[in-house]
């Protein structure tokens, strides 16, 4: 089956449609974040057996962005693989990309995750590098 990956759909992170579904407003919210927070990295963290985190990386110092409950932090991990074509089926390592817009600004993300003992964690790279 073809995936957004697949297809070379880049997404809008300027698009904030209160039409979107709540998750997809979060993601999107999430990843505007980093771009505008000037983020090197971004990691998505099990933090318990009920929340987890997200964290920015900028100038060697990691930031708490936000904590999110587990039914929406696993619901959110779901999408970020999705948008970057890996399985969702799939526990554990898995590296794949995103192509994403803000504005005029236009980044490619590398995705990867690693086995967590509820939840994948994921770690996100590429918010400076620009391109075309």
């Amino acid at each position: 089956m073809p995936t957004a990956h697949d297809a070379g759909i880049e997404f809008d992170l300027g698009d904030d449609s209160p039409m979107e579904r709540p998750i997809v407003r979060l993601c999107t919210k999430m990843l505007s974040d980093a771009l505008l927070n000037r983020a090197q990295t971004l990691r998505m963290l099990p933090l318990d057996a009920e929340w987890g985190s997200v964290e920015y990386e900028r100038d060697g110092t990691w930031q708490l962005a936000m904590q999110i409950p587990n039914g929406a932090f696993g619901q959110l991990i779901d999408r970020i693989k999705a948008m970057a074509g890996l399985n969702l089926e799939q526990r554990g390592a898995q590296e794949g990309d995103v192509r994403v817009r803000h504005g005029d600004e236009h980044r490619t993300l590398v995705v990867r995750t690693e086995p967590g003992a509820s939840f994948d964690s994921v770690t996100i790279n590429g918010f400076m590098a620009r391109t075309a």
